[in-house]
């Protein structure tokens, strides 16, 4: 009888960015809209979602310490029980946040994060890129949010 290697497992990220505009967010129930698109609000529960957030900066509702204070708690209520969060990066209004499936939580390591400013001067956050670096059971994953300047010419 031949002998087959066990089946490797596979898992689903799901991955999404918005250019918010500066503008405040929905409420969590539109974040859940947004979020239910393939993702842990429909039958499928992904291991793990990364959001990637430009020109994320607005005046904070009441109660909360800051735009990124805003965002994370309304986005983390979408998601409900089923996720933990496991990261937010920000460089000025430029974030990625990322949740991870609450019994998967253990298989994560070697969390890491960069940024890299590319505004003016090449120093100034109001352009550029947030990194977080990860393993996942045996796998390295890197995610990045970017907000560069447009056009070709400028970047």
């Amino acid at each position: 009888q031949q002998q087959h290697p066990p089946a490797a497992s596979a898992e689903l990220l799901y991955l999404t960015s918005w250019n918010m505009g500066n503008a405040p967010p929905p409420p969590h129930a539109e974040f859940g809209d947004w979020l239910r698109k393939g993702g842990a609000l429909s039958s499928v529960f992904p291991s793990l979602y990364v959001v990637a957030l430009q020109e994320s900066e607005f005046t904070a509702s009441p109660g909360f310490a800051s735009a990124e204070d805003e965002l994370v708690n309304k986005i983390g209520l979408a998601m409900g029980e089923r996720y933990v969060r496991l990261a937010v990066f920000s460089l000025q209004a430029i974030r990625l946040v990322l949740f991870v499936r609450r019994e998967q939580f253990h298989l994560v390591s070697q969390l890491r994060k960069t940024k890299q400013p590319t505004g003016i001067a090449g120093v100034y956050g109001n352009k550029g890129a947030v990194a977080v670096a990860l393993r996942f059971r045996d796998t390295e994953l890197c995610f990045v949010g970017a907000h560069f300047a447009a056009r070709e010419e400028r970047v």
